[in-house]
């Protein structure tokens, strides 16, 4: 079970709100949520609905410092998912066009990132030196395949 931290937790009796920001920032994490109780200063990392609710624990770090820990909710990477479900939705409307076809048929069992991101690379390339000679000969891709090569570089920004 991996963990990380939620809140670190200062013993009033022996720190300030001050002193405690100081040590954080010293030891790499965040003093900008704050909570004041009647024992401790408690310095909010992460909000608590990113973890399951089960998996909460508070240890002890110093006699005057604890922290709450727990096990992150486990998240897809965004990029991947939202692009395997464009595919999905592409492929169940039957609206598949070259550049799905060019990604499938390129990917020679190695489906990742980098090689999804080497097609359209390639096809945003192929389409571009095309227009700059002036649209000479058949176009080695339609718009809507350069289209969507544009579409998923971009979305690799995020």
């Amino acid at each position: 079970m991996a963990t990380d931290v939620q809140s670190i937790m200062f013993k009033k009796q022996y720190w300030t709100v001050q002193r405690a920001k100081k040590w954080l920032k010293e030891h790499g994490y965040d003093g900008l949520i704050v909570d004041t109780t009647k024992n401790y200063h408690r310095f909010r990392q992460r909000d608590p609905s990113e973890f399951n609710k089960s998996s909460f624990m508070t240890i002890t770090w110093k006699p005057s410092i604890k922290a709450v820990i727990g096990e992150p909710k486990r998240r897809k990477n965004p990029n991947d998912t939202f692009i395997q479900d464009t595919f999905d939705e592409i492929s169940k409307d039957r609206t598949d066009g070259a550049f799905t076809r060019y990604v499938a048929n390129n990917f020679y069992g190695e489906n990742t990132v980098e090689k999804r991101i080497a097609v359209a690379e390639h096809i945003k390339d192929k389409y571009e030196k095309w227009v700059a000679s002036g649209k000479k000969g058949k176009a080695p891709f339609s718009l809507t395949t350069y289209r969507r090569a544009n579409f998923y570089l971009n979305i690799q920004r995020f």
